[in-house]
């Protein structure tokens, strides 16, 4: 009889394709976590979108809700709207054809409240009876190379 051989280990074969299933698992694994990162950093971008526009939103309303007065005042290039507080502060936001909203607070300088304003479909206006202030505001960004649009519609009436 012949020699037994000593079968201590693996053939080549059997390594061979446990490298081919371990490869085709990483590369499954792999792509389900891509997808699935790609489509949580798409939430997250769109839900700070939202967010700017309902602090955009909120911040117009606080300022409206507390004012005196409220004037609308719209040209070729800006809507513009001035609300007074019963001590007199003026708050003044604009919206520019070039994508921004602005406030001016008394005499400081104009602070930027959001430069994503789709400012054709935007606009202050009085409301009917003169009393409250209807904010239009609809923005617009890309979000991973895809328009996102956003938009709201708010009637402030002052409480004082």
């Amino acid at each position: 009889m012949g020699a037994r051989m000593n079968n201590k280990g693996f053939t080549l074969v059997e390594t061979v394709t446990v490298l081919v299933i371990i490869g085709i698992f990483i590369s499954f694994f792999y792509t389900l976590w891509f997808l699935n990162w790609q489509a949580c950093e798409g939430f997250l971008a769109r839900a700070d979108f939202g967010q700017e526009m309902d602090h955009t939103i909120d911040q117009i309303a606080d300022d409206g809700r507390f004012a005196k007065t409220i004037t609308v005042g719209n040209t070729d290039t800006t809507k513009e709207t001035t609300i007074t507080d019963p001590s007199g502060n003026v708050s003044k936001y604009t919206m520019s054809n070039n994508g921004q909203l602005t406030i001016t607070r008394g005499l400081n300088a104009p602070e930027t409240v959001t430069e994503k304003l789709d400012y054709a479909n935007s606009n202050f206006a009085q409301d009917t009876n003169g009393a409250g202030l209807i904010v239009t505001i609809a923005m617009t960004d890309q979000i991973f190379g895809h328009p996102v649009a956003l938009s709201s519609e708010i009637t402030i009436y002052p409480r004082n």
